[in-house]
């Protein structure tokens, strides 16, 4: 939107065939060095955070000069702002399960996670639950990207937004969260009191 403004540098898998700038005025250059490539880009704003797969065209292939793209109001904001304006309550179904809950027992939780660093988006509370890394974040910081260490190197991690929690889809020895120049280290087995930072 018009007041979403591009925060940190964008994070992308690989850095070799592709190249990437910003104006610092919200527009991305990407320029990928062959055909047939694929890369994946992490984009975080003061609003939310993007994730792309970026695909080459073929040799002889269509490309795109330029890509722009709107954001629509979630499901649901748009009766929500109409139930506000008439007064009426909010529809409830008591008996939906609550979208950001973890599906999995307390007693398979691994809170055995240490976190280093002191930015200001530094989780809170990190666990797994067997299959992913949930990490609270605090309230009204900046998203921070997400990258995995992989031997010696960082790979752009994939990962969802669930609440307060930034949701690594796979299990780590190591997460780098990035936002610009600085870094917050999670590693597993590095146990603080129930997870607590």
């Amino acid at each position: 939107g018009p007041d979403e403004q591009i925060v940190g540098d964008p994070a992308w898998g690989e850095n070799i065939r592709w190249s990437f700038d910003t104006d610092g005025a919200n527009h991305l250059y990407v320029k990928p060095n062959g055909p047939g490539l694929v890369n994946t880009l992490s984009v975080n704003t003061n609003k939310r955070s993007y994730e792309f797969t970026l695909v080459s065209s073929p040799l002889g292939g269509i490309f795109y000069q330029k890509v722009r793209f709107r954001v629509q109001a979630p499901l649901g904001a748009k009766s929500k702002a109409r139930a506000e304006q008439s007064g009426a309550p909010e529809e409830r179904d008591g008996g939906a399960a609550l979208p950001d809950a973890v599906a999995v027992s307390p007693d398979k939780l691994n809170f055995d996670y240490g976190v280093s660093g002191s930015a200001s988006f530094k989780p809170e509370t990190v666990f797994d639950d067997g299959k992913a890394i949930w990490m609270r974040m605090p309230k009204a910081a900046d998203w921070p990207v997400a990258l995995v260490k992989d031997g010696s190197d960082y790979v752009v991690a994939n990962f969802i937004r669930r609440g307060d929690f930034l949701v690594l889809q796979r299990l780590a020895d190591e997460v780098a969260l990035r936002s610009g120049d600085t870094e917050v280290t999670v590693q597993r087995g590095k146990r603080r009191i129930l997870g607590l930072f």
